[in-house]
Parts: C-alpha cells; sequence; structure tokens
C-alpha cells in the first residue's frame, strides 16, 4: 500500500513539473535582431514534405523540423530557405502550408523569428495556429505584402512555444527563409511549484512514515 501512495505522489510531482502551454504573441519586426541560432540546412532537399532543420553552432544540433501536407524544396548547405516545388521551367507546385516543430536538442523555443515570402499574386494573407494559445492578435491572420514579411513568434511569461503552423490563402508561398530561433528556457507557473511542492511533501512523508513503521517492528 506504501508503495503503491508512493508511485501516486511520484505521478503527481511529474505532472507538476509539465510546463504549461504558453501564450504566443505575433509581431512584425523590422529587423532581424540576435537569436541563440540561425536555422540552416546541411543538404538540398527537392520535392520533400518533411526536413531537419540545424542550428549554425555547437556542431549543428538539430533544433528543428519542417513540415507541410504540400511538397517543397530547400536550400543547400546553408541558410535554411523552404521554398515552392519546381515542377518544370518557371512552373511550381502549389505550397501553401508549412508547420515548424520542435525537435533534436530544442524542447521548444522562447523566439522564433521567420520570413514569408509570397508569389507574385496580389492579396495574399498568412494565419498562424499552435497546440499553445495564440493570445495576440486575434485573429492570428496578416495581411502579406510584395517581397519580405517578417514575423516574430514570442511565447511570454517564461513559457515555451512547441510548434507553429502557417496556412496562406489567396495564392502560394515562394519561400519560408531567414529562420532563426531562442531556445526556451521552461520556468514552471506558480501553480506548477505548488504541486512540485506538496509531491516532494508527500514522498518525504511516506518515507518518514516508513521509517517509523520499520522501528516499531525492530523494537
Amino acid at each position: 500500500m506504501r508503495h503503491r501512495i508512493l508511485g501516486i505522489a511520484a505521478v503527481g510531482l511529474l505532472i507538476g513539473a509539465t510546463a504549461a502551454k504558453a501564450d504566443i504573441v505575433i509581431t512584425q519586426p523590422s529587423g532581424l535582431g540576435n537569436f541563440d541560432y540561425n536555422v540552416l540546412f546541411t543538404q538540398q532537399s527537392t520535392d520533400v514534405q518533411s526536413v531537419d532543420g540545424y542550428g549554425n553552432g555547437g556542431g549543428k544540433p538539430q533544433i528543428i523540423t519542417f513540415s507541410s501536407t504540400d511538397f517543397f524544396d530547400t536550400s543547400a548547405s546553408g541558410q535554411a530557405v523552404i521554398s515552392q516545388h519546381e515542377i518544370a521551367n518557371k512552373d511550381y507546385a502549389a505550397f501553401t502550408n508549412l508547420t515548424l516543430s520542435a525537435s533534436g536538442i530544442a524542447t521548444g523555443y522562447s523566439d522564433l523569428l521567420l520570413n514569408i515570402v509570397p508569389d507574385l499574386k496580389s492579396g495574399e494573407s498568412v494565419t498562424f495556429s499552435s497546440p499553445e494559445t495564440i493570445t495576440s492578435p486575434i485573429p492570428p491572420t496578416f495581411s502579406l505584402g510584395n517581397g519580405n514579411n517578417f514575423f516574430l513568434i514570442t511565447a511570454e511569461n517564461n513559457e515555451v512555444l512547441t510548434q507553429l503552423s502557417l496556412n496562406v490563402t489567396g495564392g502560394n508561398i515562394s519561400s519560408v527563409e531567414q529562420v532563426r530561433v531562442d531556445l526556451a528556457n521552461a520556468v514552471p507557473e506558480g501553480s506548477t511549484w505548488a504541486m512540485m511542492v506538496l509531491g516532494f511533501l508527500g514522498l518525504g512523508f511516506m518515507a518518514y512514515r516508513g521509517r517509523r513503521e520499520e522501528q516499531l517492528r525492530l523494537a
């Protein structure tokens, strides 16, 4: 019975230690800024639906996975550029969506920057979604201008962004590039700390009770 209670307390402790979902804010910065990692590719990929990106330091650790329901191409080694798949000379496949997921050494991000370049059509817009809660703007939809469109996605209150999806309507994505990230160092919220403390107290009490019972049996 004692071991069962200890197991329950341990499970409660693990649950309490789980980071809360992040509150996400999306803004449009005027510059690139400074980040832990610029995301790179180690080789060129063609006609793919998933590819891994790497940081530009520390032996190029894997930190992100790009995936889509559409097919896309990527740049060779160097700055990560994800672009429409070229079917024939200046004829491209539809490329409307992309998901960026933390992978490798990254458990999540505190900040993520990307640049969306639409195709030559006008009237395109992008809508962001995430397992985390996007609190600003609501709805998270932006009009896209010709050329560069930088977006900074920030997880507030020391929380963690684990995944971000974008979907372009009214046209196609020409490319997504200049992806940069700050890796997250999540700090538990107050309620999480309380659950952790209760878990530790429960484990300590049961261990103390077990020692007392053992002493009484030996007396």
